[in-house]
């Protein structure tokens, strides 16, 4: 429980920072993102049929055409991060972008090698972890209920903010749950 408390009130705070760094740039970020994201979904839409994977040859090619190695070796990190390492690399992405004031054109290229999931989370996450803070300060446990109950309405919760992903952002998390 004072695990718990303590890993809740770190996460409170560091967004409580986080958010007060540059609201101005923040909103356009947010209103960037959902452009992003309207695009999107409407290149899903408009095909039927998900991209195909490329061929190795063909994939380094088209990357070292395409992207830069940092770009590269983020998409990746991004790719096979689970739990708190995935939070690391999102947050470590956002702060670096908008110190450096790129964070469209990052996103732009980052949008190719993700899933759509995956993006979308890195596009969003701002909003979905503000969201995720609130949730997680609404969830009453004052009634002491059994913790299989608690732990599963606070995976209920996740599940519900954070959609699919929520296994793999929260791993670390649920593992210790379980």
């Amino acid at each position: 429980m004072k695990l718990s408390l303590l890993i809740t009130v770190s996460a409170v705070l560091a967004g409580i920072v986080w958010f007060s760094v540059n609201v101005d740039e923040r909103d356009h970020l947010t209103q960037l993102s959902s452009e992003l994201q309207d695009k999107s979904i409407a290149l899903v839409d408009s095909d039927s049929t998900p991209p195909q994977r490329q061929s190795s040859t063909q994939k380094s090619k088209s990357k070292s055409d395409n992207m830069p190695t940092e770009t590269q070796d983020l998409a990746e990190r991004l790719n096979r991060s689970k739990g708190r390492a995935l939070k690391a690399e999102i947050e470590t992405f956002w702060h670096t972008c908008m110190s450096e004031l790129n964070c469209e054109s990052k996103l732009n290229e980052l949008a190719t090698d993700l899933s759509a999931e995956r993006f979308n989370l890195l596009a969003n996450y701002h909003q979905l972890d503000g969201l995720w803070q609130q949730s997680v300060g609404n969830l009453l446990f004052d009634e002491q209920p059994p913790l299989a109950s608690r732990v599963g309405r606070l995976k209920s919760e996740a599940r519900k903010i954070w959609g699919e992903l929520a296994e793999v952002i929260f791993a670390d998390e649920f593992a210790l749950y379980d």
